[in-house]
């Protein structure tokens, strides 16, 4: 690969790449079960968040 070809990809991937803060989200730990979720939320004596939807989450329906 070229050195012009290098650095473009690499100022391509830095306008691509997701900021640390828009990735928080990878940090939860994530429970598709719902009572599992409920019986961790209980013992942490925290509330549980529920995402439920039909359809693309995205919208595009």
């Amino acid at each position: 690969m070229s050195t012009a070809s290098t650095n473009s990809l690499e100022r391509d991937l830095t306008h691509i790449s997701s900021a640390s803060k828009e990735t928080r989200w990878r940090d939860i730990s994530w429970n598709p079960d719902i009572w599992d979720g409920r019986v961790k939320a209980a013992e942490a004596g925290r509330p549980m968040f529920i995402w439920a939807m039909n359809g693309d989450p995205l919208g595009a329906v």
